[in-house]
């Protein structure tokens, strides 16, 4: 299709509007004003609100998928209260439940001799991988936080020379 200002130009290649025969491929209609009855729109009106909300749409549904909102990077107390309550009985547990994505790496080998992983720690204090979470009960933890790796590797120490994909911080007081 082509568009042009001076009118609507639709190059018609089939029985797309029914206006011409199929076999006469080809042949440019041209509409200046032509109404469509009962919408009291122009067929160019017409047009250019559904391509203006196919555009609207498009936007709205990419939707960035390795970013998280605030929401999602923080599992609060009263989640843990009820996630407990549920009879989870490990944080491994609870991560796994509320928000799964946190658990998963992404991406491999980042060089022959480093893997990409994801830390734990304790407040300031660094506890290994994931593997620590299924060490840890609910019980007197205050909030979980994720951050992803560049925030984790400019705040908190003893991961510069991981390869870290993101680090789950278990706060047993309210963070500073």
């Amino acid at each position: 299709m082509s568009f042009l200002f001076g009118g609507l130009n639709l190059w018609y290649y089939g029985a797309l509007l029914g206006w011409r025969p199929f076999g006469q491929l080809g042949r440019c209609v041209r509409i200046v004003s032509r109404s469509v009855k009962g919408f009291g729109m122009t067929l160019r009106s017409q047009f250019l609100l559904a391509a203006a909300l196919g555009v609207v749409v498009a936007c709205a549904s990419s939707g960035g998928e390795g970013t998280l909102s605030a929401d999602s990077r923080l599992i609060n107390r009263a989640q843990l209260d009820q996630l407990k309550e549920q009879g989870i009985r490990n944080l491994y547990e609870a991560i796994e439940r509320v928000q799964p994505r946190w658990l998963v790496v992404r991406s491999g080998l980042r060089s022959f001799s480093t893997e990409t992983e994801i830390v734990v720690f304790q407040d300031q204090s660094l506890l290994g991988n994931q593997d620590a979470l299924r060490r840890m009960g609910v019980e007197g933890v205050y909030e979980i936080r994720y951050l992803d790796g560049a925030t984790a590797q400019a705040t908190l120490a003893g991961i510069q020379d991981r390869h870290v994909q993101g680090a789950i911080v278990v706060y047993m007081r309210p963070p500073r």
